[in-house]
């Protein structure tokens, strides 16, 4: 049960916001909370028209860009297929030696050659050094 005070408190903190909504409602003599209410939504709206003008006039230059792009004469001198990779049965990348559609054998002896001389020019090494390596 609330008290003689305790309701007066409570009837003052509501009486605030119901103050504050009675003179928004009845600041403006000549327009009534109405007439402010559409007002207020018609500034939204005309926010809104000038968007879609805007949205408009970027949607017309893609487009007579797009109409640009597809009148000028096209290369056709390449293959006729959209994607002529998918014709391959393997993948171009990540291909080891020896595995791919390509043949890598030069490439694989260039390799082995080299590594061939590497070893030699070690051993050599080696050889002079009385087999005490470069790096201990």
């Amino acid at each position: 049960m609330l008290t003689a005070g305790q309701k007066g408190f409570y009837i003052t903190i509501a009486a605030v916001p119901l103050a504050i909504l009675w003179y928004s409602a009845a600041s403006s003599p000549g327009d009534n909370a109405w007439s402010r209410l559409v007002k207020k939504y018609e500034a939204g709206k005309q926010e809104d028209a000038r968007a879609n003008i805007i949205h408009t006039t970027m949607m017309e230059a893609a487009a007579a860009d797009r109409q640009l792009f597809s009148s000028s004469p096209r290369d056709d001198s390449g293959s006729p297929l959209r994607m002529p990779e998918t014709m391959n049965f393997g993948s171009p990348w990540n291909v080891s030696a020896g595995r791919g559609t390509a043949d890598l054998s030069e490439l694989a002896k260039f390799y082995e050659e080299r590594d061939r001389k590497a070893e030699r020019a070690r051993l050599q090494r080696l050889k002079e050094n009385n087999g005490v390596s470069i790096y201990d």
